[in-house]
């Protein structure tokens, strides 16, 4: 279960260092917009510092940004300021007359996916578009490989939970979607060493926010040491993401 308390602590406290590391979400927002119709009404859900949303506005004449933290909200607000603001909880959005609602990187934090997704199809118009992006099961597997290790606790998960590509189809189908299209595809970003790795991390957000963390000395020490060994290329270590989009038609 993902604590949206810490959510939102660790984005507000990220919101002046997102946009120097938020290398992957700016390659999947550009890869999203593709995707996404001109529509009179936009909803955008979660739009951090407004990257996203500043490629939106392009496309709508009446844009609605959501995120959680108020603090990214306002950075957002000084990059677009044809956009309407609101800071809330996406799972817990009550509103409606969307031609588009779209999503970039953000729901991999959402505890019930089905039924938010479900909400969504709600909101939309007749004929209304539901295009997002999200982090997929293999995102940060290589973490996940390093911590498999004695000295660290293994009842403890230190990467949250992402769904796979097929239950994300599942969810869509089941939530009355049609016109259905996901696609996904891996990218690798390179780092001088493991603590810029997981520094990169922190800096946008993204922390495991599972309230279940934690990690001894000795356990650090050897997931270092592991990482370094099994997943460093030409001097650089590397992690994987994988990236998976959907378009959906209501």
């Amino acid at each position: 279960m993902v604590d949206k308390n810490l959510v939102k602590a660790h984005f507000s406290k990220a919101s002046l260092t997102y946009d120097n590391y938020a290398t992957i979400q700016k390659i999947m927002a550009r890869e999203l917009i593709k995707l996404c119709p001109d529509s009179r009404s936009v909803l955008e859900i979660g739009c951090a510092t407004g990257f996203f949303t500043n490629l939106l506005k392009d496309i709508s004449t009446n844009l609605t940004a959501c995120d959680i933290s108020s603090k990214m909200v306002e950075i957002a607000k000084k990059r677009v300021k044809s956009a309407k603001f609101i800071v809330a909880d996406a799972e817990e959005l009550n509103l409606n007359g969307f031609d588009l609602i779209a999503s970039n990187a953000t729901f991999q934090w959402f505890n019930r996916p089905k039924d938010t997704i479900k909400r969504f199809y709600n909101m939309l118009n007749s004929n209304g578009v539901l295009a997002f992006s999200t982090f997929t099961h293999n995102t940060f597997c290589e973490i996940n490989s390093a911590f498999n290790i004695k000295s660290c606790n293994q009842d403890i998960k230190r990467v949250q939970n992402f769904l796979t590509k097929d239950e994300i189809e599942q969810i869509l189908v089941e939530a009355n979607f049609k016109d259905i299209k996901v696609k996904s595809f891996t990218h690798k970003l390179y780092f001088n060493s493991i603590k810029e790795l997981l520094s990169s991390i922190k800096e946008v957000g993204a922390s495991n926010a599972t309230n279940n963390l934690y990690i001894g000395k000795e356990c650090y020490k050897e997931f270092l040491q592991t990482y370094q060994n099994r997943f460093c290329k030409n001097g650089k270590v590397y992690c994987t993401y994988e990236i998976t989009i959907a378009f959906a038609r209501r």
